[in-house]
C-alpha cells in the first residue's frame, strides 16, 4: 500500500515543534550509556544494609589528638618536645603505620600478644619521639611510658562526629559493625565511650589473630553480618589498610581524612562523618 506524503506545511510545522521542544530540554553531559554498563543503576549496590567502621583514628583517638596527648605525657615527665607541630608529625608517622610495622615486625602484626603490642607501639613512639626532637637518651624511657599511659580508657575520646553519625545510621535500620587492628581491650574502650551499644558486629583484630589489609578481617565482619559486599560500605582513615581490601571484596570503601593526609585518593573520601549518610544515601 503506497503511503500518503505529507503535505510540506505540515512536515514543517512538526520540525519546528520538535526544535522548540529540544530547546526547552535542559542540556546534561550524562553520559547515559552508563546505565546499561554500570550495576549501580540497575540496584545490586542501590540499598546499603551494613556500614563497618575502623576504630582508630576513625572513631577513637587519644585526646585531644594523638599528636598533642604525646606532648601531654612527655611535658608531664618533665621533657619539651622541640617541635612546633606535634600534629604535623603524627601526620607523617601514621601515613607511613603500615610501612612502619612492615620494618619492625616480620609477622606484620602488632596486636596479637602482649609482648609484640608492647615492642611494636614504644618503637613506633620512639620514632614519633625523635621525629619531634625529644632527648635521645630518653627516647626508650619515654615510649614504655606512653605505652602504658595509652593503656588507659581516659586518655581516649570518641571524635564529635561519631554518636550523632552512628545513631542516624541506627535510625535508619542499618546494621553497624567495626573491623580495626587493635588489641583485645578495644571492645571495652567503646562500651567505655558509650559506642559499643550500636556496634552488633566486632572483629577486633587481637581477638581474631589476624590484622588488615588481611582480606579475612573483611570476610569475617560480612559473615557474622550476614550481608552481601555489595550491599556494606567500610570507613576507614587508612587507603592500604581499609580502602584496599575492601575495595578487593566487592564493599564501598570510603576514607574518612580529617586531617587530609590522603587527597591522593580515587575513593570516595570525607573529612567529617557527618557527611556520610548522605553518600550512602540515608
Amino acid at each position: 500500500m503506497k503511503r500518503k506524503r505529507i503535505p510540506e506545511g505540515i512536515l514543517d510545522a512538526r520540525t519546528e515543534m520538535k526544535e522548540a521542544a529540544e530547546r526547552r530540554l535542559p542540556k546534561t553531559d550524562f553520559d547515559f550509556s552508563r546505565i546499561a554498563k554500570s550495576n549501580e543503576y540497575w540496584g545490586t549496590r542501590s540499598v546499603i544494609e551494613w556500614v563497618f567502621f575502623d576504630a582508630g583514628e576513625t572513631l577513637v583517638s587519644p585526646r585531644p589528638s594523638f599528636g598533642r596527648a604525646i606532648e601531654e605525657i612527655c611535658s608531664n615527665a618533665g621533657v619539651v618536645l622541640e617541635t612546633e607541630d606535634v600534629d604535623r608529625v603524627a601526620d607523617e608517622c601514621l601515613k607511613s603505620f603500615l610501612d612502619f610495622l612492615a620494618l619492625v615486625d616480620e609477622d606484620r602484626c602488632f596486636s596479637l600478644s602482649p609482648d609484640k603490642s608492647r615492642r611494636f607501639w614504644t618503637r613506633y613512639y620512639s620514632l614519633f619521639l625523635e621525629k619531634a626532637g625529644a632527648p635521645r637518651a630518653r627516647l626508650d624511657e619515654l615510649a614504655h611510658h606512653i605505652y602504658d599511659e595509652f593503656l588507659k580508657f581516659e586518655r581516649y575520646a570518641a571524635f564529635g562526629d561519631v554518636l550523632p553519625t552512628l545513631e542516624r545510621l541506627s535510625a535508619a535500620g542499618l546494621g553497624i559493625g567495626v573491623i580495626s587492628n587493635w588489641e583485645p581491650w578495644l571492645e571495652d574502650l567503646l562500651d567505655h565511650l558509650r559506642l559499643g551499644e550500636f556496634i552488633s558486629v566486632k572483629v577486633i583484630s587481637g581477638r581474631e589473630g589476624i590484622e588488615k589489609p588481611n582480606r579475612e578481617m573483611f570476610e569475617r565482619a560480612l559473615e557474622r553480618a550476614g550481608v552481601h559486599a555489595s550491599r556494606a560500605v567500610h570507613v576507614g582513615d587508612d587507603p592500604k589498610a581499609d580502602a584496599e581490601p575492601a575495595a578487593e571484596l566487592g564493599i564501598e570503601p570510603v576514607i574518612i581524612d580529617r586531617r587530609s593526609r590522603h587527597p591522593e585518593v580515587t575513593w570516595k573520601r570525607i573529612e567529617s562523618l557527618k557527611d556520610l549518610p548522605r553518600i550512602i544515601g540515608v
